[in-house]
């Protein structure tokens, strides 16, 4: 991160102070942008570290010693992720089965939409496995529904 660890430390624990989230700060947080993308760069550097990105092993120490919850409490709030729990959860806890979910005409809209966007390159891997898990499909992008 180019901003100073130490400054943005100093940040959160004044977000923290004021608003008592157990570090839960909201990725687009309106008065300080900035600190809800840090925090979010913060978790994803610690949660999926590589060879060339990953935390310096202090700020972990600074980190846990302010008690910081490495994990999101926030579940995603976009549109597609917003149907695809929807979904699911008709899959998993109804009596309905897949197909008569896959029969309705907006399932059917909202996969055309997914299909769209997965064949103009911008649908992300993630988005993707999930589809095909939802779907009991890997070939979902290229099935008439």
């Amino acid at each position: 991160f180019e901003v100073d660890f130490q400054d943005m430390l100093q940040t959160l624990l004044e977000y923290e102070a004021e608003y008592h989230t157990n570090y839960q700060v909201p990725k687009k947080f309106e008065p300080n942008p900035e600190l809800g993308a840090w925090v979010t760069g913060i978790r994803r550097l610690y949660n999926n570290p590589s060879d060339d990105k990953y935390l310096d092993p202090q700020h972990v120490k600074d980190l846990n010693a302010i008690g910081f919850s490495w994990q999101s409490a926030r579940k995603c709030g976009s549109k597609f992720m917003k149907q695809y729990r929807d979904l699911k959860a008709r899959v998993e806890d109804s009596e309905e089965t897949l197909q008569d979910i896959l029969d309705e005409e907006s399932t059917q809209k909202w996969i055309k939409l997914q299909q769209n966007v997965y064949h103009k390159g911008d649908l992300s891997e993630t988005r993707t496995t999930y589809l095909s898990q939802l779907l009991k499909n890997d070939d979902w992008m290229n099935t008439t529904y």
